[in-house]
């Protein structure tokens, strides 16, 4: 059996999926996953050459599957470089699969038949993007919530740097900020751009700390435990904090 997902590259949220069998080729369940109302579509070199396919299922969708790079022995640098920055996008369907195969255990079939597998399949990327959408909502509240206690607190208009998770372009979030633009503005960073981003290096540091522990923290109450004593350490180390922005290409943030 073979799993195809239709994927949301803004929300992240699973739209469609196709069970076929194993010997039915890429291209085939292409139809089933398209709703329409797509204006790009994304996948592998095995879903090239199927424009006409596209055109009639979502009409104003354009062709963004990926072209093979290899023609006679030789490598086309060009047409290599467009996939990689088409994978860049295509890559929120590997998150669902990611989500899927590690939080919710399917990592291969169980049942004989098609049907039972399809069925758990299903089911999965049910909870994967009900998940999904839990976390986009806490997360909503968090942003929220930061922006808030960054307004109450400052005496001048503050500059919120976000990097470009899903979430922090969602209609929420940009209501929120357009309507206290004179107390805090959002400015994006760069699209996949993490060494500017300061609070990678917080979270390097704290991934190292959680992870060098002699008791690991394997559930939610040690690991939340564990993480309000690191943070906490921060909060009376500031120059430790200082460290976080000592690289050059950080510095604007300080």
């Amino acid at each position: 059996m073979k799993l195809h997902i239709g994927v949301d590259s803004r929300s992240g949220l699973t739209h469609s999926a196709v069970v076929p069998a194993a010997n039915v080729h890429d291209k085939h369940p292409l139809p089933d996953l398209l709703h329409g109302q797509k204006h790009r579509v994304y996948g592998d070199s095995a879903y090239q050459h199927q424009k006409a396919l596209i055109a009639s299922k979502a009409p104003h969708a354009k062709d963004f599957t990926h072209e093979r790079t290899r023609r006679a022995g030789e490598i086309d640098e060009a047409k290599r470089a467009k996939n990689r920055n088409k994978s860049h996008i295509q890559a929120c369907d590997e998150h669902v699969f990611a989500v899927a195969k590690r939080l919710w255990g399917f990592t291969k079939g169980r049942y004989r038949g098609l049907q039972k597998n399809a069925t758990r399949a299903f089911t999965a990327l049910a909870l994967t993007t009900t998940s999904t959408y839990a976390e986009d909502a806490w997360y909503h509240r968090c942003v929220h919530d930061a922006g808030k206690w960054g307004i109450k607190d400052a005496e001048k208009k503050e500059f919120l740097i976000l990097d470009n998770l899903h979430v922090h372009h969602s209609k929420p979030v940009k209501a929120w900020a357009a309507e206290h633009f004179e107390s805090i503005e959002l400015f994006y960073l760069p699209s996949y751009s993490p060494e500017l981003d300061p609070e990678e290096r917080l979270n390097a540091g704290f991934k190292h700390a959680i992870g060098s522990k002699k008791v690991a923290a394997r559930t939610k109450a040690k690991l939340k435990v564990a993480s309000t004593q690191h943070i906490q350490g921060l909060e009376k180390s500031p120059e430790r904090v200082m460290t976080f922005f000592q690289d050059p290409r950080v510095k604007y943030a300080a």
